[in-house]
């Protein structure tokens, strides 16, 4: 017997003795006959699934789109105010502070993407020093572009 025919054998003898509802429409299954819903057709099957892990990596990810957020947002108001005030000087500054951020982020995104496994195998105490930088992330971000966009106001910068 092949495995498919194993998996097949192993659906119908779960599903004759099934009472409960069709995980797609939600049609009280009392014992189905055959592998197909009677209300909305979907096939039926059973199938070990692996739970879903939240590792570090989903987290640091999360917190760089948060970022991009963050950066865009100010890139937006700051384009946002110079159409509306009638400027004769871009501010070359202010955009190019936005966008060197948003480049950081995008390196930082690449390298967790490509990190991402050694991320899942770090242990406990490692991992949730990840999971409060990445939930930092946005909040650095923020301030650093606060700090970059007074130091130029100041000229300091």
């Amino acid at each position: 017997m092949s495995m498919v025919e194993s998996d097949n054998n192993r659906s119908e003898t779960f599903l004759k003795g099934f009472r409960g509802p069709c995980p797609v429409c939600g049609y009280h299954l009392n014992e189905p006959t055959n592998s197909r819903c009677p209300e909305c057709g979907s096939r039926l099957r059973v199938q070990l699934v692996a739970p879903f892990h939240f590792y570090p990596w989903h987290a640091l990810l999360m917190g760089i789109v948060v970022s991009f957020g963050v950066c865009f947002d100010r890139l937006l108001l700051i384009i946002h105010g110079y159409v509306w005030s009638n400027g004769q000087n871009p501010p070359w500054g202010f955009l190019g502070i936005s966008t060197l951020l948003i480049l950081v982020l995008c390196v930082a995104g690449f390298f967790v993407w490509r990190y991402k496994t050694r991320l899942e195998r770090m242990s406990k105490p490692k991992s949730y020093v990840w999971y409060t930088f990445s939930f930092l992330t946005p909040i650095i971000t923020a301030v650093v572009q606060y700090y970059l966009i007074m130091m130029l106001v100041r000229g300091g910068l």
